[in-house]
């Protein structure tokens, strides 16, 4: 999003509009009728799938309300669109006319400045006013002339603060008071007519002969005083030297030093004589008080409306009307139109921006040039402002839409109604209809209209109704007879078949029987022999395991043995090694105990030494005081000490490494003392084994008892399975003959079932 910025002369739309995607809009009011339109398309979509779901009855009213009220939003909207691009044309109109002559105006006083500076460096009046001056600031070369001059109209000056002005001799009899009586109230007139802050005369050496208000700068010198580097001393070096006769230099407002840092902007001008020569520099202080009124008048603004003269560091160069304290210099402004100003541009707008006191504003700005400073001057208008005429406008289409709505959604209603009821009968005849009932009293056949077409058609369904079911009720009466007579033909079959499945039944249940039971015999004789079968393998296979056992149990035996002399010869070695860790600890103990008897001595050794860098220093001191004679006693007092200082360092490397030994012995009386506890742990284990050898040993023995006892046993159920083997064939044999019978027998009962069963079919059939 951008804005345009176009030159005065170019159309309307092209410098107080937003472009945005393509069309130019205001920023905040397209975004509402973008939501508004995009809930309208929801609200749509949602409502043609509601109306699928309903009714005619209900769908009727509905479209017709519907509609009612899209007709009033549509011609609402269109009236309240056409309404705000009017009110943005009348509000954009207004403010740039009334930016357009505030900044007309302004100029032309910007002008009348100039004008009023030319006359008075032109003035002879003026010249001869300077000469003056400049003769009576040559009498005090003897004596400073800032002070006494400050002295005499400044800190003795009988007016107050600010009134210093007034004073136009100061009674000291000097010549340059007699200059400043006659020259004085001149210039003070024409500086409260045209309502400047101060007026300023230098002669060619930068000396501020005179000033109307005295100030600290009063008095000064610009090119090397306090104030050289100051806005005041700028614009004097600017004409001074110029090579015009009326060139003119200026400063923009900053904060001014002697006037207590308020806001200050100077002009300046060098004023010539009757013979054409420059004598000197006049300079006007900017009027603050004029160009506020200027910015603050409230003429054709509205009640939120302002007129602000901002420079290029976004500060404001005038106060605010809607700001109870001064913003000169102290308030920034920020916006797009403000910047495009100072990108080069005459005219700008913007919208959306917040101005200085909070409020979302529509800005319209001017471009004002002066003596190289540019200024925007920015007309400003809140947005709730500008839109509540709009607003107000926009409640009363809204009340007026409701009640459009109101009034179309009742007609349309009852007359939707009118459509809906008969549909609605004769949707409720056609259910009646469908569920049976013929007795209906159809209302509307008589009408000439679709609804009477659906009416007499609904008839015509009625009558056929009642002839289906006549012809229903005489088909009934002839099947019940048919079901009659099929019903006495059909016990006398009951009755014969009946009494031949019993007799069938009787013979095939017998031979049933017989196969079943020969099958059983035939099924329990290959079972007896299949399992002698594998009980002869499985004995063979028994007495062979058990001859299996048998040995391995032998070599279990011998197995147990080995291990448990292995565990007792590692249960020696275990106390071997308990008795060995016990007596390294002692040692190791013992060393200790040396150890730290070595660090005894050591910390003697370290006493002797400082004892003995002590006596030392003493023979040191004593040296000095023998003088000459003691220099010997002196060197060998320093050698001394310095072995002394040896003797300690090399004590204190001793017992560091003392200190280590102790440590690593102490270390090393820990680990052996785990050493003897894990190794007596070990011992108690192999004993514990050694003891679970011993059972296990008992147990071996017990088991190879048991298995030889076992493989006699296998050899005497293997002979008489041998016999069982046999009994079993010959019972399969008789079982097989049994079973051949039965079959017979009852393949000739189910031919004869299937004989009668083919006979009664056919009886029940004709």
């Amino acid at each position: 999003m951008f804005f345009c910025f176009m030159p005065q002369k170019n159309t309307y739309f092209a410098k107080t509009l937003v472009k945005f995607n393509g069309f130019h809009l205001r920023r905040k009011r397209w975004d509402f009728y973008l939501k508004l339109s995009s809930g309208f398309i929801w609200m749509g979509i949602d409502m043609i799938e509601r109306l699928k779901r309903l009714k005619i009855a209900e769908k009727l009213p509905a479209i017709i309300v519907g509609c009612s009220i899209v007709m009033a939003l549509g011609v609402g909207l269109s009236s309240y669109w056409r309404a705000a691009s009017s009110l943005d044309q009348a509000t954009d109109a207004r403010f740039e006319a009334a930016l357009s002559a505030r900044q007309s105006s302004f100029t032309k006083y910007l002008t009348t400045i100039e004008q009023d500076l030319e006359i008075m460096s032109t003035n002879p009046l003026i010249a001869d006013a300077l000469e003056n001056f400049e003769q009576a600031w040559d009498v005090f070369r003897d004596e400073n002339p800032q002070s006494y001059l400050q002295r005499a109209y400044i800190s003795g000056n009988p007016n107050g603060v600010g009134e210093k002005h007034l004073l136009d001799y100061a009674n000291d009899g000097s010549y340059y008071s007699n200059v400043h009586r006659k020259y004085h109230p001149w210039i003070r007139t024409f500086l409260n007519e045209r309502g400047y802050y101060d007026i300023f005369l230098f002669d060619m050496k930068g000396n501020v002969v005179y000033s109307v208000f005295k100030e600290l700068d009063y008095a000064t010198n610009v090119l090397s005083g306090q104030w050289k580097e100051s806005d005041l001393g700028t614009v004097f070096k600017a004409v001074a030297n110029a090579p015009g006769a009326g060139s003119i230099a200026f400063t923009d407002f900053r904060p001014y030093a002697p006037s207590a840092d308020a806001p200050a902007s100077f002009i300046a001008r060098p004023v010539i004589n009757s013979d054409g020569a420059r004598v000197g520099v006049i300079a006007f202080q900017m009027p603050i008080g004029i160009i506020n009124n200027f910015m603050q008048s409230a003429e054709g603004l509205g009640e939120t409306g302002e007129m602000l003269l901002v420079g290029t560091d976004g500060l404001m160069r005038a106060d605010s009307r809607l700001s109870e304290t001064s913003t000169l210099l102290k308030t920034s402004v920020q916006n797009d139109a403000l910047t495009s100003i100072f990108n080069g541009n005459q005219h700008a707008t913007s919208s959306g921006s917040l101005s200085h006191v909070g409020h979302e504003t529509r800005t319209y700005a001017e471009a004002v040039e002066f003596h190289g400073t540019r200024w925007a001057i920015l007309a400003q208008i809140s947005e709730d402002e500008v839109n509540e005429a709009l607003v107000s406008m926009r409640n009363i289409m809204l009340a007026i839409a409701l009640a459009l709505i109101a009034a179309i959604s009742a007609a349309g209603y009852f007359l939707a109604r009118q459509i809906s009821s008969p549909i609605s009968a004769t949707t409720d005849a056609m259910k009646e209809l469908a569920s049976g009932n013929t007795e209906l009293d159809l209302q509307g056949k008589d009408r000439h209209d679709e609804i009477g077409d659906m009416t007499r058609a609904v008839e015509v369904f009625r009558q056929n109704a009642i002839e289906r079911r006549e012809l229903e009720a005489a088909q009934a009466e002839e099947q019940k007879a048919k079901e009659r007579r099929t019903a006495e033909i059909e016990d006398l079959i009951k009755g014969f078949d009946d009494n031949m499945k019993q007799m069938l039944a009787t013979v095939s249940a017998a031979a049933e029987e017989m196969e079943h039971t020969a099958s059983a015999m035939t099924s329990t004789a290959e079972t007896t022999n299949m399992k002698s079968t594998a009980v002869a393998a499985a004995s063979e296979e028994a007495s062979t395991n058990v001859q299996t056992v048998a040995g391995a149990a032998e070599e279990l035996s011998s197995s147990i043995q080995e291990i448990r002399r292995q565990v007792s010869q590692s249960t020696q070695i275990t106390q071997r090694a308990t008795d060995t860790a016990s007596d390294a600890n002692n040692r190791i103990e013992g060393l200790s105990e040396a150890a730290r008897q070595i660090s005894e001595v050591v910390t003697l050794i370290q006493d002797v030494a400082e004892q003995t860098n002590l006596l030392a220093l003493n023979a040191t001191i004593e040296a000095a005081r023998a003088g000459e004679a003691g220099k010997g006693f002196a060197v060998v007092a320093s050698e001394v000490k310095e072995l002394a200082n040896q003797t300690a360092r090399a004590t204190e490397q001793i017992s560091q490494q003392i200190s280590a030994v102790q440590s690593s012995t102490n270390d090393a009386v820990t680990a052996i003392r785990d050493v003897t506890v894990t190794v007596a742990e070990i011992s108690e284990i192999s004993q514990a084994i050694a003891a679970s050898i011993d059972q296990q040993q008992e147990a071996t023995v017990e088991i190879s008892t048991n298995v030889q006892q076992a493989a006699a046993s296998s050899g005497e159920v293997a002979a008489n399975i041998t016999g069982v083997t046999a009994a079993a064939n010959e019972s399969a044999s008789a079982a097989t003959q049994v079973q051949s019978a039965a079959g017979e027998l009852a393949g000739q009962a189910d031919h004869l079932k299937a004989a009668v069963d083919e006979f009664l079919t056919k009886v029940r059939a004709a």
